[in-house]
């Protein structure tokens, strides 16, 4: 059974209830880059493009699904993080 926390935290905070919520991410990416077929693709995705489908159990007061998706957007720690670009270390050790 997974936990239902992560979903509904926000929508709590807001006083929404959903019947149901699906996330949809569609994501662009020419491997020509990554299998060295071209030098001049970059590596990594090009394009990501996320779709929340949200089902209410009631309807929202205006623009509370606005303020909600802004929310979401502001406090998901894999959009941040994909959005900045955190600083990153590599290292290899040879045994």
């Amino acid at each position: 059974m997974r936990p239902r926390i992560s979903r509904s935290i926000l929508a709590n905070r807001f006083g929404i209830a959903f019947d149901a919520l699906e996330v949809q991410v569609d994501a662009e990416v020419d491997v020509r880059g990554t299998l060295l077929v071209d030098r001049a693709v970059p590596v990594g995705f090009q394009k990501i493009a996320l779709c929340a489908r949200l089902s209410p159990s009631e309807t929202p007061s205006p623009g509370v699904i606005a303020r909600l998706m802004k929310a979401a957007e502001h406090s998901c720690v894999v959009l941040q993080t994909v959005r900045n670009g955190p600083d990153i270390t590599v290292r290899s050790e040879v045994l």
